[in-house]
């Protein structure tokens, strides 16, 4: 189970494969799993956190609560290889840098929206706890070698308010009409595999 909007990876459509792939024989590829691992599990425990807070649900407070400690137990494991792998190693240091600095987007973005990346975004962290929570992700991240002042969600929850400052509708009207997060779709995947239809295609036999 994954917030998947907060999940950290490569953005492969506006990357390009070729480039992708030409980064990451750089390097150890398992290496650069454990640099973005850490930001990733993080975020993702980040995330679940401000669900909780948010939706006020006893049972997924519960459930999340549950995943967050298996969540903090994966980031301990990737921050700590992360650190150890770039004390006293100036070209990673350089290299993880650059990365997170220039390829590093929220999970989704182009796959869904930029709307409804922002939507999620704004959601869980447009208030003063959420800031804050995402300020201190940012800072823990910092205390890695050579990573000292690095920017990643608060970036991107400035830049999701950035854009509503042009446009006020944009992403809330989405979060006010939450049919765009739990519409099904028109055609399930799932039927192919097992028959079963969604109850639009039901409906129409």
């Amino acid at each position: 189970m994954r917030l998947g909007a907060l999940h950290v990876r490569f953005d492969a459509g506006d990357l390009g494969l070729q480039r992708r792939d030409a980064l990451l024989k750089l390097v150890d590829g398992q290496r650069i799993e454990v640099l973005l691992g850490q930001s990733d599990e993080l975020a993702t425990l980040t995330g679940y956190g401000a669900l909780i807070r948010k939706s006020g649900h006893p049972v997924l407070k519960d459930l999340l609560g549950r995943i967050i400690k298996d969540e903090r137990r994966h980031f301990a494991f990737y921050y700590n290889s992360a650190k150890e792998w770039l004390s006293g190693n100036e070209r990673a240091q350089k290299l993880d840098r650059w990365m997170l600095d220039r390829l590093w987007v929220p999970v989704g973005q182009g796959v869904k929206r930029q709307e409804e990346v922002d939507a999620l975004a704004l959601y869980l962290f447009d208030d003063e706890q959420g800031e804050e929570e995402l300020l201190e992700l940012d800072a823990k991240v910092g205390k890695l070698p050579g990573l000292s002042g690095i920017k990643l969600m608060s970036k991107a929850l400035y830049a999701a308010r950035e854009r509503v400052r042009i446009d006020p509708r944009w992403a809330w009207r989405l979060i006010e009409n939450e049919e765009w997060a739990i519409k099904p779709p028109k055609k399930s995947p799932i039927g192919d595999l097992t028959g079963r239809r969604t109850p639009q295609e039901a409906g129409t036999s």
